[in-house]
């Protein structure tokens, strides 16, 4: 982490765009590969979540890796003035730090949900913000994919989950997310397909499939009587419910645009959503 800090702050502290340009930072840049240590540290991660306690700790050596790492490193590398492959880096390595009661780094001066607060907002922004990197569109997806991929390996934990249905934006950005991903499908030929036509996996098929996951996970959440309130939520932005309900219909009643398993999720979310004489009313919409 040390020598991360030296690239990462100044990266960081610059206001101009790209990197800063004085000597002492370029010495340290040419000399420090950030993401072979975010990588070092991400093998370091997994070994220690296939390992026993050493030495009488009562913490896992997962959590005792968790308890050293610090939230403001990882907060850092989570800004879009660090390279995106040291930002895909650090969402691989916090997918390790999923625990019970626990995501992102153990503070001792921070409780965890907090922690998770900081992590799930910094984390979700990237879903809808424009980038500052300048990478294509295959590279974005990849970038929301790998942010999509953490946020769910949160949601694998009973503490993330709860964060997760607590945010404040983490609904209306997955929905801006979906919408814009579903305009983009109804733009092509409205097939669905694994993969795009130079055989690599469907980028634009496997982000709409791991947001309406996620959105599912989220607005079922199990939490007793503090249901989400998705009306609540979508009402922070501009036509948020109105994107929601056609997002989830476009999905629900379009035939060979997603998978069945999409299709059935936004069917769930959509039954949850309007009464069934609107129901019947979209469905006659769309089915004409």
């Amino acid at each position: 982490m040390d020598a991360c800090y030296e690239v990462a702050i100044p990266r960081f502290n610059n206001s101009a765009p790209g990197d800063p340009t004085d000597q002492e930072f370029i010495k340290f840049r040419d000399n420090i590969d950030t993401n072979k240590i975010l990588s070092l540290l991400y093998l370091a991660a997994l070994g220690c979540a296939t390992s026993e306690p050493v030495g009488g700790s009562s913490l896992s050596p997962a959590a005792d890796f968790w308890s050293l790492v610090h939230i403001h490193f990882v907060l850092m590398l989570l800004n879009s003035k660090q390279p995106v492959d040291d930002f895909m880096a650090t969402l691989r390595l916090l997918c390790t730090s999923v625990f019970p009661d626990s995501i992102g780094p153990i503070n001792p001066d921070k409780p965890p949900e907090e922690v998770g607060q900081l992590l799930i907002d910094r984390i979700s922004a990237h879903l809808t913000e424009t980038p500052r990197w300048d990478i294509g569109v295959k590279k974005l997806r990849e970038v929301r994919l790998a942010a999509l991929q953490t946020l769910l390996a949160f949601a694998q934990s009973r503490l993330g989950l709860v964060q997760l249905a607590k945010h404040n934006w983490i609904i209306p950005r997955l929905v801006t997310l979906l919408s814009c991903s579903i305009e983009e499908l109804y733009d092509g030929d409205m097939q669905y397909s694994l993969v795009d036509e130079d055989g690599t996996p469907c980028g634009l098929q496997r982000l709409v499939a791991h947001a309406m996951l996620l959105l599912h996970m989220i607005i079922t959440a199990p939490l007793g009587s503090n249901t989400v309130d998705v009306s609540a939520k979508l009402a922070k932005t501009t036509g948020g419910s109105q994107k929601y309900l056609l997002s989830l219909s476009r999905l629900n009643f379009a035939d060979d645009l997603v998978s069945e398993d999409t299709a059935e999720l936004a069917h769930e979310l959509l039954e949850m959503a309007v009464t069934s004489e609107a129901g019947e009313e979209l469905g006659e919409i769309f089915s004409g």
